[in-house]
């Protein structure tokens, strides 16, 4: 019964209508019996608000019992475009109001007034008439004043502090989005200013800013402070080195600028991090004048930024982009071994030089700085033919003391147990009597040691040569020890 009541109603309705219309719309109007149909009950009503009989349309859409929402936005975006925001106001409130549909429909206003037509707009024109007013659109730059001030309008009423403050972001509203920030918390600034701004490369523009109002400076500071904690949750760390070298946290700045290098593979990037390192470090002392105990660390850090540097710059000239074994000096975990070993890699003479400056500034051994090189050579050249190699290698190092000579030669002797040709050539060779009869015992030559020790009444020698024997379980040389040892008392 109730549906016969509801067909009469949508019937008297239209009937209304018909006889209100004038007869060139009454013509495209449909037939009555075809009301009963959802798709043509809701094309009917959407036809006659585009010819401009919107109260009829919602007379007949109320009628029906059918939801109005759609008809209200499009009459809400007919308004939009002809630029009649007031009633535009009145008719999109009507959709705003619903929960579920309210952020899409805002959306779509606001896209609309920024200059993107929303997809629904197709339908209620021609295609010539959409790429048209399309095409007109794109060369529209900014936004006039009325249509700036309905997306204000808009946002403020139906979204949220963060869509408003990205808004006024994105059309280079910065002072505006400045005042609002300072009324809202920082995970609101953050979200609202920090990123848009930094995602465009623009964090600069709210500096300037800032710098331009020093009433405001104390407020912003405590904000970006707190802004820098989110960056470095999310591993932003260009944004995060930004906010501390402007909050002039110069060490922090540094210490984040050298976390990048070292995140960073390509040359290119590590030495405009490096850059950026020292800069930090500069500007530290300039502003820290009176400061005097972190003034010998701080200058400590910026020779190694320039040993660095060089590091990088030898990798430049070896046509190498990408410092993919990552050699740095800067983690106190790093191993300047390690580092020395990937640089004779890739050239062990050109890199000398640098490799120099690695052992001056963290005091390494020779041991340390060389042994490396020896390894690779030896992989390359045989043991046997070291005195060939070796002697040209001392010349060419050209600093090593006889006693850290004979150390390098000891490393190499340890690797030659059962190589006994090899071991000669290299003990003949060293130069000093201890490191030769140490470099026996290490080898297990403990008999050629105890004898080279007797010859240079060497007591000391046979005193830890005893122990050795010990050690390696050798009886008949520890007794040749012992009765040495006895025979050859030291004078009381």
């Amino acid at each position: 019964m109730s549906s016969k009541i509801e067909e009469t109603n949508i019937f008297i309705a239209y009937t209304q209508i018909c006889r209100r219309l004038p007869l060139v719309d009454l013509t495209s109007m449909p037939p009555m019996k075809s009301l009963l149909k959802s798709d043509t009950l809701h094309n009917t009503y959407m036809s006659l608000l585009d010819k401009q009989y919107p109260q009829m349309a919602i007379s007949l859409c109320t009628t029906a019992r059918r939801d109005p929402l759609g008809l209200w936005r499009r009459w809400g975006f007919q308004c939009l475009r002809a630029g009649d925001y007031p009633a535009a106001r009145d008719k999109l409130e009507m959709c705003l109001k619903s929960k579920q549909y309210n952020q899409a429909i805002l959306e779509e206003i606001i896209n609309h007034l920024e200059n993107c037509l929303p997809s629904f707009l197709a339908e209620t024109i021609d295609f010539a008439e959409l790429v048209a007013d399309m095409k007109r659109k794109c060369k529209k730059q900014r936004l006039n004043a009325a249509e700036f001030d309905e997306c204000v309008f808009y946002l403020t009423t139906y979204s949220s502090p963060v869509r408003l403050l990205q808004f006024f972001i994105r059309h280079s509203a910065i002072s505006r989005a400045a005042k609002l920030a300072l009324q809202h918390d920082y995970d609101i600034v953050y979200e609202g200013i920090i990123r848009p701004l930094n995602k465009t490369g623009r964090l600069s523009d709210l500096f300037d800013y800032i710098n331009s109002n020093r009433a405001e400076i104390q407020i912003w500071e405590r904000k970006l402070t707190d802004c820098c904690k989110l960056l470095s949750e999310t591993g932003d760390l260009t944004s995060v080195y930004s906010v501390q070298f402007f909050l002039r946290e110069y060490l922090s700045a540094a210490k984040t600028a050298i976390l990048m290098l070292r995140n960073e593979l390509s040359v290119k990037l590590q030495l405009k991090f490096l850059d950026k390192a020292e800069d930090c470090f500069k500007s530290y002392l300039e502003h820290k004048e009176g400061d005097e105990t972190t003034i010998p660390e701080i200058n400590t850090r910026i020779s190694h930024i320039h040993l660095q540097r060089q590091i990088l710059e030898f990798l430049k000239s070896k046509q190498i982009k990408d410092n993919n074994n990552n050699i740095h000096i800067f983690s106190s975990k790093t191993d300047k071994t390690t580092v020395i070993k990937e640089l004779y890699q890739i050239d062990s003479v050109e890199c000398l030089p640098i490799i120099r400056a690695i052992r001056d500034t963290f005091s390494l051994s020779y041991i340390e700085t060389y042994q490396p090189l020896v390894n690779i050579l030896l992989k390359a050249y045989p043991a046997g033919n070291i005195s060939l190699w070796f002697p040209k290698l001392i010349k060419l190092l050209g600093e090593l003391p006889d006693s850290q000579t004979d150390e390098l030669l000891l490393t190499v002797c340890n690797d030659l147990k059962g190589e006994q040709k090899s071991f000669d050539r290299i003990l003949a060779i060293m130069k000093d009597d201890r490191t030769k009869i140490k470099a026996n015992a290490n080898a297990g030559y403990l008999k050629n040691a105890y004898i080279l020790a007797v010859n240079k009444k060497m007591r000391e020698e046979i005193v830890w040569l005893e122990k050795e024997c010990v050690k390696q379980g050798d009886t008949q040389v520890r007794e040749f020890c012992r009765k040495y040892l006895q025979h050859n008392k030291p004078p009381s």
